[in-house]
């Protein structure tokens, strides 16, 4: 009976972590997709001249990590800015280094697949129909 507290709130947090997670791997599709249509013809102008799909992709991709990078950079950047002007233990829990890494290292790794599920249709096709914005 008093585990049953426990695993109820286990399951919930599991259960909205993984929503949470669907839910930013596909606003993240979303954005990339678009994005990476308006730069279609770039893609096959580029797989034109002599480009190797895999330089693109890691070009495109890197491009994409450094967005995610800036992001946590400026979040961590507030977030100590916040603790250094109000400190107020009891509300915010104590961050280690496994609590910044771990998410950070979570959204590099939906980056880099959302790219290559994003680009994979692009890169396949014959650069001719990638001009032609088939």
């Amino acid at each position: 009976q008093l585990l049953h507290n426990d695993l109820i709130s286990a399951v919930t947090t599991i259960s909205l972590t993984v929503l949470v997670l669907l839910l930013a791997l596909l606003g993240m599709y979303g954005m990339l997709s678009y994005q990476f249509q308006l730069r279609r013809h770039e893609l096959g102008i580029r797989l034109a001249i002599g480009a190797s799909p895999t330089q693109l992709w890691q070009q495109l991709s890197r491009m994409q990590l450094m967005s995610v990078a800036t992001g946590a950079g400026i979040g961590l950047s507030l977030l100590w800015l916040q603790q250094l002007l109000l400190p107020m233990p009891q509300l915010l829990p104590e961050l280690t280094a496994k609590a910044i890494i771990m998410p950070t290292g979570l959204l590099c790794l939906l980056t880099i697949l959302t790219c290559g599920c994003v680009l994979w249709p692009i890169l396949r096709q014959p650069p001719a129909l990638t001009l032609k914005g088939l």
